[in-house]
């Protein structure tokens, strides 16, 4: 177990679990160890061979420009690409000339969250949040450091503690002080013999003698001091003459608390950053970086078999050298509820009847995910793959079939690299289409990605089932502005586009997650956006007319200017009397200025009238933040920390509407919608783009024809006690909808998985069963689906409760397309 993480004494919140492992990379940490000397700085470096650092960093602050171009360092050279072997990170800290003055100002150590730490931890949190592994690791780097137990006279702080240390198994000294900010937590601490609550970013002044401790701690901390050198400078003054402080941390942090030099640098910057610490507190000796690998070991599981036998078999197919080891999460580890938790959008699949996983595997390299899908297939079972947890059915992170399942958890797996000379750009799976969003602005503000209204969307689930957005109807969807990939197959092989063929790529873009392989990054094609935008939110009442103008809403939805999106989104309300009635916000982007807008508006949607006063005109990423509902304001450097904009309990369901339904039937739909209090629909606009490209260009079919695709949402907040209520109020308002919504097949939209179509029953998919919802899912493009699922994955190792099956190879060559009874031939 560990110390919690806390914002100085303080660390990453639940969002942010990272492992401890030190190596280079994504999710690592690593140890600085340094003596004391008597008091003195041991300065050796005029006598050595001066080093020039190659190093890469983002946005970085003047300051540590500066100090770095001492180096020779260009900004973006990238470290990873030029410094991932150990011995090259190992020697880091070798023989660096180090400025006469401290390289950093005052806003180095500014935060974006300047509130104070105190009030962040309030209320005690008993959990850890590093795996464990990483607490195994560092917890044999004490073992080794540390003075024997027991030894007399000897003195431990462990700075930024909690209720939890990292020390050996009984290990026990004279003196063992936590130093933490909730008292909770550190009465719980087994370890301590004492303990004193106090924030160091108020005051970094330890209220100890000089000559006090044998032995300091501080465990991903670090990047969280806002005062860093007068509390390195405490420690050196209350450090005994030989003396030992061990400062360990990670590239993972609660970025909205750690400070801005920490946040706009990379992995080998914070070691320098780190070190020049110690440097210029002065009295300790040159800090040594101390690189822990380790080995993932079978006794590290629960005693279950199934734990074992893969870890067992993940360790001997892993590459054992790549940059950072794996997190692992066993339902005995204790951060395995908020691991599962952290990314999970509805509740009602997190609830104790639900069956949970065996395992949490969050891979940190991209040979972490070929070695899980080898050992899965080996020993028989479901591999669970989560990018972003939207799974609208929990299909990411639980599971409805009987067989054992793994999780397989991308969200380590975050880099985008944008290049907008070729305007396009590779984002990894882990990352939400928020962050997608935000690096896309960073590098130009005319260029964007037409995906997700929702920024916590995961990449790799969201493009492999179409993703669409408000900017569809000028460039279609984000999948048919997907040009490259990286996949993992069921082989547990690499491939990009060249290598697995077209019609395999066909197929990855709109066929579903969870299918065909598993998604390790995106190259996307970037679109251009103007430098302002324009948006509204308009709210009508059934007694201001909602009706009708709805009505006239679906005569041109699909046909007004193809840089207008207008979605309506409809909720229950009450009148000023209190009576029950039903709102429609009309919220739209226009890729335009206003008073253009306002042309198009008055020429063909008069009946809504908009005014300029309704209007704003922003930048496209401030768009991107409107249309996900973040209050007005809020910086776009949001996006960055990936979190839902919402968790409940929820059903939902989709249709497409082809004809635009009669007043009578709106009538109808808004005595359904009041007799639910949760009750949600969105109506959202197809035309333009998405009716020029053929229903075949790529898996997802809704196209031509169609005005609107409509979701169908309820919410509640009670759990099991309401649940049956709900699920049947909304069958119901789904039933009511037939006849004004697609038919023969009955179109749905494959991410908003809805497990009432049908589904597979305990792997065993049957073509013709599949059928019922496969052709509402892709229709026609169905039949092709099976033939290439029935190529590329005959043994159906990726499967899921609505998965495409393989048809068995003995099955006839000519099957009937049970909607629309037509007879395809199926080439194998």
């Amino acid at each position: 177990m560990a110390n919690r993480l806390k914002p100085i004494c303080a660390g990453p919140s639940i969002s942010s679990v990272s492992n401890l492992v030190p190596t280079f990379s994504l999710s690592n940490s690593r140890i600085f160890p340094s003596k004391l000397n008597a008091g003195l700085l041991k300065s050796n470096n005029k006598n050595r061979t001066n080093r020039r650092l190659i190093l890469g960093f983002g946005v970085v602050c003047s300051s540590w420009s500066q100090f770095m171009s001492m180096f020779g360092l260009q900004k973006g050279n990238s470290f990873l690409a030029s410094a991932r072997e150990k011995s090259a990170v190992e020697e880091v800290l070798n023989n660096v000339e180090w400025p006469e003055q401290f390289p950093f100002k005052e806003e180095d150590f500014q935060r974006y969250d300047e509130s104070n730490d105190t009030l962040f931890y309030d209320t005690p949190r008993f959990v850890t949040h590093i795996d464990d592994y990483a607490i195994a690791a560092l917890t044999k780097y004490y073992s080794e450091v540390f003075p024997p137990s027991n030894t007399p006279g000897v003195s431990m702080l462990d700075m930024c503690s909690s209720w939890v240390s990292h020390f050996p198994k009984g290990y026990k000294q004279e003196r063992m002080v936590g130093m933490g900010l909730n008292e909770e937590e550190l009465k719980r601490n087994p370890v301590l013999t004492e303990y004193i609550v106090q924030d160091l970013n108020v005051n970094p002044k330890l209220p100890f003698e000089d000559n006090s401790f044998d032995v300091i701690t501080n465990v991903v901390s670090v990047d969280y001091l806002t005062k860093p050198l007068e509390v390195f400078k405490e420690m050196q003054r209350i450090l005994k003459p030989g003396g030992l402080a061990i400062m360990s941390f990670s590239n993972r942090c609660f970025w909205t608390k750690a400070i801005s030099i920490w946040t706009s640098t990379s992995d080998a910057d914070h070691v320098m950053i780190v070190g020049a610490y110690f440097h210029y507190a002065g009295g300790f000796e040159p800090p040594k970086l101390v690189l822990l690998f380790l080995t993932i070991y079978a006794s590290w599981a629960s005693g279950d078999s199934i734990q074992q036998n893969f870890l067992e078999c993940f360790n001997e197919n892993r590459i054992s050298n790549a940059p950072v080891p794996p997190a692992s999460y066993s339902p005995t580890n204790t951060s395995f509820s908020i691991v599962l938790q952290s990314t999970a959008q509805n509740l009602r699949y997190l609830l104790p009847s639900v069956k949970k996983p065996e395992l949490i595997i969050m891979p940190t390299d991209e040979s972490h995910v070929q070695a899980a899908v080898i050992c899965a297939k080996k020993l028989g079972l479901q591999l669970r793959v989560r990018s972003g947890g939207h799974d609208y059915e929990g299909g990411s992170y639980a599971s409805e079939m009987e067989e054992p399942f793994v999780i397989l958890d991308m969200a380590k797996l975050r880099i985008v690299t944008v290049e907008i000379e070729e305007n396009s750009a590779w984002v990894q799976v882990g990352a939400t289409i928020g962050e997608l969003y935000y690096r896309i602005s960073v590098e130009s503000k005319v260029h964007g990605f037409p995906a997700g209204l929702c920024s916590s969307l995961g990449v790799g689930g969201h493009i492999t089932g179409g993703a669409y957005g408000p900017m569809m109807r000028k460039y279609g969807l984000g999948a048919d502005n997907a040009i490259d990939v990286r996949m993992v197959d069921a082989n547990g092989q690499i491939h990009d586009r060249k290598s697995m063929g077209e019609d395999l790529f066909w197929a990855i873009r709109g066929g579903g997650g969870g299918n065909f392989g598993i998604i390790l990054a995106w190259k996307v094609q970037l679109v251009p956006v103007p430098e302002r935008v324009t948006v509204f939110t308009v709210a009508k009442t059934l007694e201001q007319g909602f009706t009708k103008i709805l009505s006239k809403w679906q005569q041109i939805a699909d046909k007004i200017d193809e840089n207008l999106f207008i979605r309506v989104i409809m909720q229950n309300s009450k009148t000023p009397k209190g009576d029950k009635t039903v709102m429609g916000l009309f919220q739209a982007l226009f890729l335009g200025q206003a008073d253009q807008l306002l042309k198009v508006m008055q020429r063909d949607f008069p009946e809504l009238g908009l005014q300029k006063k309704d209007t704003s005109e922003i930048s496209w990423i401030e768009s991107v933040l409107y249309i996900a509902n973040y209050p007005s304001g809020t910086k776009p450097e949001i996006l960055l920390e990936g979190k839902p904009t919402f968790t409940n309990y929820f059903k939902a369901k989709s249709d497409f509407v082809r004809e635009p339904i009669p007043a009578s039937g709106l009538e109808g739909l808004w005595k359904q919608l009041m007799e639910d209090e949760g009750s949600l629909m969105i109506w959202n606009p197809y035309g333009g783009m998405m009716s020029k490209i053929p229903e075949s260009q790529i898996p997802f079919p809704h196209r031509n024809g169609t005005i609107c695709m409509i979701q169908y949402v309820v919410t509640w907040q009670d759990g099991e006690s309401s649940k049956s209520r709900h699920m049947e109020w909304v069958r119901k308002l789904y039933n009511y909808m037939t006849p004004y919504v697609s038919m023969l097949p009955r179109e749905a939209y494959v991410n908003y998985k809805d497990l009432d179509l049908g589904m597979n029953e305990d792997g065993n998919a049957n073509f013709i069963k599949a059928s019922a919802w496969g052709s509402m899912y892709y229709k026609d493009n169905f039949n092709r689906l099976v033939k290439i699922k029935t190529k590329y994955d005959p043994e159906n190792f990726f499967r899921h409760e609505q998965s495409i099956p393989p048809l068995p190879l003995m099955e006839s060559k000519k099957f009937i397309h049970r909607d629309t009874c037509h007879t395809s031939d199926i080439q194998m």
